[in-house]
């Protein structure tokens, strides 16, 4: 299968970390300056979601949407528009999430800002494949890719990649899949990331496989091995074993596949 889902640290943020967050938005709220006040908060309702705390998110994202409502900062309406409909999709809230979404589109193209509208084309990709509606999320997907690539939002444009690839792979169309995940192989050569590279391989290895073609999964799934080893990845490195051993079962290598499975 594709290992596309991002591994989320669930114990919290480091102290530290968690009290410099606090702290900051301590010091704006001293202040009075609105608009550090909701980056503050925007930063701190940001960083507590990866770590699964999505009620205290909503809770500063909500306040930051307030205040950059009532002190007309509409750059910064639009990024906290895309963080709620970010925690609402989490919840499950998926008509919520897409209010949101469509909020900050309107922003981003009122704005003109590239970066606002690429970001909300980005989540509406994410908000669409949960509704069932993939070509039309595939069309928000290659949007926000095109907009990331043209302004070199590198990471940014191999999220889009990603995607793009897994609903390609759904469709049958392991072609394109294949096309993008190379796309995001070299970004991570680029970035010089060997995690972007690694993550890639695996899924590309999975996606020659779902096409039947078991020379190209094998090599795919060997060198992603290797490399996710070297960064100590056991999730990954389970995927690639799990496509080596699904690889020798067609062939009816089933000693071979006993050994990777």
């Amino acid at each position: 299968g594709l290992a596309l889902s991002p591994i989320l640290a669930l114990d919290g943020p480091p102290a530290s970390e968690a009290e410099l967050l606090d702290a900051t938005v301590r010091s704006a709220r001293a202040a009075g300056d609105p608009e550090l006040l909701v980056r503050a908060l925007r930063s701190r309702g940001v960083a507590i979601l990866q770590h699964g705390r999505s009620d205290d998110a909503l809770a500063d994202i909500e306040e930051g949407l307030s205040l950059a409502r009532q002190h007309r900062l509409r750059r910064q309406e639009g990024l906290l528009l895309i963080d709620a409909g970010i925690v609402h999709l989490r919840r499950g809230a998926i008509d919520r999430a897409l209010g949101c979404i469509e909020g900050a589109t309107a922003i981003g193209e009122g704005l003109g800002d590239t970066e606002v509208l690429a970001l909300a084309w980005l989540y509406r990709g994410s908000v669409e494949r949960s509704r069932d509606s993939t070509e039309r999320a595939l069309e928000s997907f290659e949007r926000a890719h095109a907009l990331l690539r043209r302004h070199g939002h590198l990471r940014r444009e191999a999220a889009a990649l990603l995607n793009i690839a897994v609903i390609h792979s759904a469709l049958g169309r392991f072609a394109e899949g294949v096309r993008a995940l190379d796309q995001v192989i070299e970004i991570g050569r680029r970035l010089e990331s060997r995690v972007f590279e690694a993550n890639a391989i695996v899924n590309r290895g999975g996606i020659h496989l779902a096409a039947g073609d078991l020379d190209a999964a094998t090599a795919d799934s060997r060198h992603a091995l290797e490399l996710q080893r070297a960064l100590g990845s056991k999730r990954f490195e389970a995927l690639a074993l799990a496509n080596l051993g699904i690889a020798d079962l067609e062939r009816n290598e089933l000693a071979a596949a006993d050994e990777q499975m």
